[in-house]
Protein backbone atom coordinates (compact mmCIF):
# COMPACT_ATOMS: atom_id res chain seq x y z
CA UNK A 1 0.00 0.00 0.00
CA UNK A 2 2.87 2.35 0.89
CA UNK A 3 4.59 1.63 -2.41
CA UNK A 4 1.36 2.31 -4.32
CA UNK A 5 0.89 5.64 -2.52
CA UNK A 6 4.50 6.63 -3.24
CA UNK A 7 4.06 5.79 -6.91
CA UNK A 8 0.86 7.84 -7.08
CA UNK A 9 2.60 10.79 -5.43
CA UNK A 10 5.48 10.54 -7.86
CA UNK A 11 3.09 10.44 -10.82
CA UNK A 12 1.19 13.50 -9.51
CA UNK A 13 4.44 15.41 -9.08
CA UNK A 14 5.46 14.53 -12.62
CA UNK A 15 2.07 15.66 -13.96
CA UNK A 16 2.32 18.92 -12.03
CA UNK A 17 5.84 19.55 -13.35
CA UNK A 18 4.68 18.84 -16.90
CA UNK A 19 1.75 21.24 -16.50
CA UNK A 20 4.02 23.94 -15.13
CA UNK A 21 6.39 23.48 -18.04
CA UNK A 22 3.45 23.69 -20.43
CA UNK A 23 2.27 26.91 -18.77
CA UNK A 24 5.74 28.45 -19.09
CA UNK A 25 5.84 27.49 -22.76
CA UNK A 26 2.42 29.02 -23.41
CA UNK A 27 3.38 32.20 -21.53
CA UNK A 28 6.53 32.50 -23.66
CA UNK A 29 4.47 31.96 -26.83
CA UNK A 30 2.00 34.61 -25.67
CA UNK A 31 4.79 37.11 -25.03
CA UNK A 32 6.25 36.42 -28.48
CA UNK A 33 2.82 36.86 -30.08
CA UNK A 34 2.32 40.15 -28.22
CA UNK A 35 5.64 41.49 -29.53
CA UNK A 36 4.70 40.44 -33.05
CA UNK A 37 1.27 42.06 -32.71
CA UNK A 38 2.83 45.37 -31.64
CA UNK A 39 5.28 45.20 -34.54
CA UNK A 40 2.48 44.54 -37.03
CA UNK A 41 0.36 47.34 -35.61
CA UNK A 42 3.30 49.74 -35.87
CA UNK A 43 3.96 48.60 -39.45
CA UNK A 44 0.31 49.29 -40.29
CA UNK A 45 0.48 52.76 -38.75
CA UNK A 46 3.74 53.49 -40.59
CA UNK A 47 2.16 52.39 -43.86
CA UNK A 48 -0.86 54.63 -43.31
CA UNK A 49 1.32 57.59 -42.34
CA UNK A 50 2.06 59.40 -39.10
CA UNK A 51 -0.37 62.19 -39.97
CA UNK A 52 -3.65 61.44 -41.71
CA UNK A 53 -6.31 63.88 -42.80
CA UNK A 54 -9.77 62.48 -43.43
CA UNK A 55 -12.96 64.22 -44.49
CA UNK A 56 -16.51 63.33 -43.56
CA UNK A 57 -19.49 64.52 -45.58
CA UNK A 58 -22.48 65.44 -43.43
CA UNK A 59 -25.93 64.57 -44.81
CA UNK A 60 -27.66 67.75 -46.09
CA UNK A 61 -30.45 69.31 -44.07
CA UNK A 62 -33.89 69.80 -45.69
CA UNK A 63 -33.10 73.50 -46.12
CA UNK A 64 -29.83 72.67 -47.83
CA UNK A 65 -31.58 70.21 -50.14
CA UNK A 66 -34.09 72.91 -51.12
CA UNK A 67 -31.36 75.47 -51.71
CA UNK A 68 -28.81 73.09 -53.26
CA UNK A 69 -26.32 75.62 -54.61
CA UNK A 70 -23.58 72.99 -54.65
CA UNK A 71 -23.35 69.26 -55.18
CA UNK A 72 -20.84 66.90 -53.63
CA UNK A 73 -19.51 63.94 -55.55
CA UNK A 74 -16.95 61.40 -54.51
CA UNK A 75 -14.48 59.37 -56.55
CA UNK A 76 -13.25 56.02 -55.31
CA UNK A 77 -9.55 55.53 -54.96
CA UNK A 78 -7.49 52.75 -53.41
CA UNK A 79 -8.35 51.96 -49.80
CA UNK A 80 -11.75 53.65 -49.72
CA UNK A 81 -12.63 57.03 -51.12
CA UNK A 82 -9.79 59.55 -51.16
CA UNK A 83 -11.13 62.34 -53.38
CA UNK A 84 -13.89 64.83 -52.82
CA UNK A 85 -15.24 67.04 -55.57
CA UNK A 86 -17.27 70.15 -54.88
CA UNK A 87 -19.27 70.92 -58.01
CA UNK A 88 -21.14 74.14 -58.65
CA UNK A 89 -22.42 76.38 -61.42
CA UNK A 90 -19.01 77.98 -61.90
CA UNK A 91 -17.19 74.67 -62.12
CA UNK A 92 -15.83 72.04 -59.81
CA UNK A 93 -13.09 71.90 -57.21
CA UNK A 94 -11.36 68.61 -56.39
CA UNK A 95 -9.77 67.86 -53.02
CA UNK A 96 -7.62 64.88 -52.00
CA UNK A 97 -7.59 63.33 -48.54
CA UNK A 98 -6.20 60.18 -46.96
CA UNK A 99 -9.79 58.99 -46.65
CA UNK A 100 -13.25 60.38 -47.38
CA UNK A 101 -16.37 59.21 -45.56
CA UNK A 102 -19.62 59.77 -47.38
CA UNK A 103 -22.92 60.96 -45.93
CA UNK A 104 -24.00 57.35 -45.31
CA UNK A 105 -20.93 56.53 -43.16
CA UNK A 106 -21.56 55.77 -39.50
CA UNK A 107 -19.52 56.70 -36.44
CA UNK A 108 -18.42 53.07 -36.33
CA UNK A 109 -17.02 53.42 -39.87
CA UNK A 110 -15.08 56.53 -38.88
CA UNK A 111 -13.63 54.94 -35.75
CA UNK A 112 -12.50 51.87 -37.69
CA UNK A 113 -10.00 54.21 -39.35
CA UNK A 114 -8.63 55.19 -35.91
CA UNK A 115 -8.86 51.93 -33.97
CA UNK A 116 -5.26 50.74 -34.48
CA UNK A 117 -3.86 54.17 -33.62
CA UNK A 118 -5.86 54.34 -30.39
CA UNK A 119 -4.71 50.87 -29.32
CA UNK A 120 -1.09 51.81 -30.05
CA UNK A 121 -1.22 54.23 -27.09
CA UNK A 122 -0.65 51.24 -24.79
CA UNK A 123 2.42 50.37 -26.88
CA UNK A 124 3.94 53.76 -26.02
CA UNK A 125 2.80 55.84 -29.00
CA UNK A 126 1.48 59.38 -28.67
CA UNK A 127 -1.81 59.80 -30.52
CA UNK A 128 -3.93 62.88 -31.20
CA UNK A 129 -7.37 62.90 -32.84
CA UNK A 130 -8.71 66.35 -33.73
CA UNK A 131 -12.00 67.32 -35.39
CA UNK A 132 -12.01 70.55 -37.40
CA UNK A 133 -14.83 72.21 -39.28
CA UNK A 134 -17.35 75.04 -39.40
CA UNK A 135 -20.22 75.34 -36.94
CA UNK A 136 -22.84 72.72 -37.78
CA UNK A 137 -20.49 70.55 -39.84
CA UNK A 138 -20.84 67.54 -37.54
CA UNK A 139 -17.80 67.70 -35.24
CA UNK A 140 -19.77 67.06 -32.06
CA UNK A 141 -21.71 64.21 -33.62
CA UNK A 142 -18.50 62.58 -34.83
CA UNK A 143 -16.58 62.97 -31.57
CA UNK A 144 -19.38 62.47 -29.02
CA UNK A 145 -22.25 60.98 -30.99
CA UNK A 146 -25.16 59.46 -29.12
CA UNK A 147 -25.70 56.23 -27.24
CA UNK A 148 -25.31 52.61 -28.31
CA UNK A 149 -24.53 52.08 -31.99
CA UNK A 150 -24.31 55.85 -32.50
CA UNK A 151 -21.47 56.34 -29.97
CA UNK A 152 -18.84 58.79 -31.12
CA UNK A 153 -15.07 58.61 -31.40
CA UNK A 154 -14.46 59.54 -27.75
CA UNK A 155 -16.63 56.75 -26.33
CA UNK A 156 -15.31 54.18 -28.79
CA UNK A 157 -11.70 55.21 -28.14
CA UNK A 158 -12.15 54.79 -24.39
CA UNK A 159 -13.63 51.34 -24.91
CA UNK A 160 -10.82 50.27 -27.25
CA UNK A 161 -8.18 51.69 -24.90
CA UNK A 162 -9.44 49.76 -21.89
CA UNK A 163 -9.84 46.59 -23.97
CA UNK A 164 -6.15 46.88 -24.82
CA UNK A 165 -5.26 47.67 -21.19
CA UNK A 166 -7.08 44.51 -20.08
CA UNK A 167 -5.12 42.50 -22.66
CA UNK A 168 -1.71 43.68 -21.47
CA UNK A 169 -2.66 43.26 -17.80
CA UNK A 170 -3.46 39.61 -18.49
CA UNK A 171 0.06 39.32 -19.90
CA UNK A 172 1.48 40.48 -16.58
CA UNK A 173 1.96 44.18 -17.31
CA UNK A 174 0.95 46.93 -14.92
CA UNK A 175 -0.93 49.76 -16.56
CA UNK A 176 -2.42 52.95 -15.13
CA UNK A 177 -4.81 55.24 -17.02
CA UNK A 178 -5.33 58.91 -16.16
CA UNK A 179 -7.17 61.70 -17.93
CA UNK A 180 -7.32 65.47 -18.12
CA UNK A 181 -10.19 67.35 -19.76
CA UNK A 182 -9.35 70.85 -20.96
CA UNK A 183 -10.63 73.38 -23.47
CA UNK A 184 -8.95 76.06 -25.55
CA UNK A 185 -10.88 79.33 -25.55
CA UNK A 186 -9.47 82.64 -26.76
CA UNK A 187 -6.02 81.03 -26.82
CA UNK A 188 -6.30 80.15 -23.11
CA UNK A 189 -6.42 76.66 -21.63
CA UNK A 190 -9.09 75.90 -19.03
CA UNK A 191 -9.86 72.81 -16.95
CA UNK A 192 -13.35 71.51 -17.78
CA UNK A 193 -13.49 69.58 -14.51
CA UNK A 194 -12.14 72.28 -12.19
CA UNK A 195 -13.95 72.76 -8.90
CA UNK A 196 -16.56 75.58 -8.88
CA UNK A 197 -15.57 78.91 -7.43
CA UNK A 198 -16.46 79.62 -3.81
CA UNK A 199 -19.72 81.48 -3.49
CA UNK A 200 -21.23 80.00 -6.65
CA UNK A 201 -25.01 79.82 -6.55
CA UNK A 202 -26.24 76.28 -5.91
CA UNK A 203 -27.92 74.81 -8.95
CA UNK A 204 -26.70 77.62 -11.16
CA UNK A 205 -24.06 77.67 -13.84
CA UNK A 206 -20.95 78.08 -11.71
CA UNK A 207 -18.10 79.81 -13.56
CA UNK A 208 -14.82 77.94 -13.67
CA UNK A 209 -11.84 79.28 -11.76
CA UNK A 210 -9.93 81.87 -13.80
CA UNK A 211 -6.69 79.93 -13.42
CA UNK A 212 -4.88 79.73 -16.75
CA UNK A 213 -3.16 76.46 -17.48
CA UNK A 214 0.23 76.10 -19.11
CA UNK A 215 1.69 73.58 -21.52
CA UNK A 216 5.09 72.22 -20.50
CA UNK A 217 7.53 70.19 -22.57
CA UNK A 218 9.85 67.98 -20.54
CA UNK A 219 13.41 66.96 -21.33
CA UNK A 220 12.13 63.40 -21.84
CA UNK A 221 9.89 64.57 -24.69
CA UNK A 222 6.68 64.33 -22.67
CA UNK A 223 4.16 67.15 -22.97
CA UNK A 224 1.99 67.93 -19.96
CA UNK A 225 -0.65 70.49 -19.02
CA UNK A 226 0.38 72.09 -15.75
CA UNK A 227 -2.44 72.89 -13.34
CA UNK A 228 -5.19 70.71 -14.78
CA UNK A 229 -6.62 68.06 -12.48
CA UNK A 230 -5.48 64.50 -13.22
CA UNK A 231 -8.20 61.87 -12.87
CA UNK A 232 -7.26 58.19 -12.40
CA UNK A 233 -9.50 55.86 -14.41
CA UNK A 234 -10.14 52.19 -13.71
CA UNK A 235 -12.82 51.25 -16.25
CA UNK A 236 -14.18 52.38 -19.59
CA UNK A 237 -17.54 53.13 -17.92
CA UNK A 238 -15.89 55.48 -15.41
CA UNK A 239 -13.96 57.17 -18.22
CA UNK A 240 -17.14 57.63 -20.27
CA UNK A 241 -18.95 59.14 -17.29
CA UNK A 242 -16.11 61.60 -16.72
CA UNK A 243 -16.04 62.52 -20.42
CA UNK A 244 -19.79 63.13 -20.35
CA UNK A 245 -19.38 65.37 -17.29
CA UNK A 246 -16.68 67.36 -19.08
CA UNK A 247 -18.89 67.74 -22.14
CA UNK A 248 -21.62 69.33 -19.99
CA UNK A 249 -19.20 71.83 -18.43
Amino acid sequence: AAATAAAATSASSADAAALQARVRTLEADLATAAVRERALRQALLDAKGAIRVVARVRPPTPAEVADAPLALTQAAGGDGDTKLTLAGPAGGHAFAFDRVFGAAASNADVFAELDHAVRSVVDGCTVCVAAYGATGSGKTHTMLGGGGADAGVVQRALGALFDRVDEVRKQGWECAVTAQFVEVYNDDLGDLLAAPEKGAVAGGAAPRPPTKLAVAHGDDGATTIVGAAVHPLQTAAAASALAARAARA
